[in-house]
């Protein structure tokens, strides 16, 4: 069993405006996720027939692995809660063939739930504008399936309903915090690495908010959790540490106060390359524990040796 990720870029368009970032995304997400022990697919400018028997491939082959995982990055519509995915090749939106020529991701999604102990990822950085049914083909009588009746799966937005993805630099906002965010906390649970993301993404763009949807049934890490049998906090000296633990201390912060404080300096430690070998969880332990040690040594009731 394994892991496997199909990756999707599309800059070039027939009909729709030309995209900047959606190729430069999808070749970053390829790196990301191959550190991550992916086996990955990479597919750029794709038209429909391409990517339908891509998909239709990565059905097939998710049989011989335990998770599989699926980024885009190009231009995306919404019609009645199911996300489409536009190739290169797609009419322009009003035609009346429109439907038939975008590519749904709920079978995908669907086909996922399928299997038990099987995780599922949908990573989509692309816009949810939606479009009106009087848009489309009068004829198409396919009957509704819905996403929400599948289990297992995780699917990532880069924006919520409606809204609009957007670009920075040479990659989509979306996309470069989502790499950031698995490179800096990929041993943590997936749901955590998400919130860091749209913290992120909203400092960059006020009116981008991601959304997540989640039936998973266990937690995924997209990084081994390692254990260490031996965990130090690497500071300059013992004074510097005692300095900062005892300002803590003095501020008589509130739990939830106190880990987020701790959390801030776990990543700014991180940063600066000091706790490449612990999780975020085994750092507030470590510095609760020694805020408690310190705390007790303060009020007279233990003596540290």
């Amino acid at each position: 069993m394994g892991r496997l990720a199909y990756i999707i870029g599309i800059n070039k368009y027939l009909n729709w405006q030309p995209l900047h970032c959606s190729v430069n995304d999808a070749i970053y997400m390829q790196e990301v996720l191959k550190s991550c022990d992916f086996e990955t697919e990479l597919l750029l400018d794709s038209n429909k027939e391409t990517l339908r028997e891509a998909l239709a491939s990565f059905c097939w082959r998710l049989r011989e692995y335990d998770t599989g995982l699926l980024f885009f990055a190009g231009h995306g519509v919404e019609l009645e809660g199911r996300q489409y995915i536009v190739p290169s090749d797609c009419v322009s939106l009003g035609d009346d063939a429109l439907l038939d020529s975008l590519v749904d991701t709920t079978e995908l999604i669907l086909n996922f739930s399928s299997c038990d102990d099987f995780t599922g990822l949908v990573l989509l950085d692309c816009c949810r504008k939606r479009v009106q049914r009087h848009f489309l083909s009068r004829g198409e009588t396919s009957p509704a399936r819905d996403i929400f009746k599948s289990r297992g799966v995780y699917i990532a937005f880069a924006t919520g309903p409606d809204g609009a993805s957007h670009e920075s630099g040479n990659h989509g906002i979306f996309t470069s915090s989502m790499g950031k965010m698995i490179e800096k906390q990929g041993d943590e649970k997936i749901e955590d690495i998400f919130k860091a993301v749209r913290r992120e993404v909203m400092k960059e763009h006020r009116d981008q908010i991601p959304w997540d949807y989640s039936s998973m049934l266990g937690d995924f890490y997209f990084k081994g959790r390692q254990e260490f049998l031996e965990i130090e906090v690497v500071v300059e000296s013992q004074a510097e540490l005692d300095s900062k633990l005892n300002k803590i201390i003095e501020r008589n912060l509130c739990y939830s106060q106190l880990v987020s404080e701790i959390e801030n300096w776990y990543y700014s430690d991180f940063d600066k390359g000091l706790v490449k070998e612990k999780s975020k969880e085994q750092f507030i332990q470590i510095i609760l524990q020694k805020i408690d040690e310190l705390t007790l040594e303060r009020s007279g009731e233990v003596t540290i040796s």
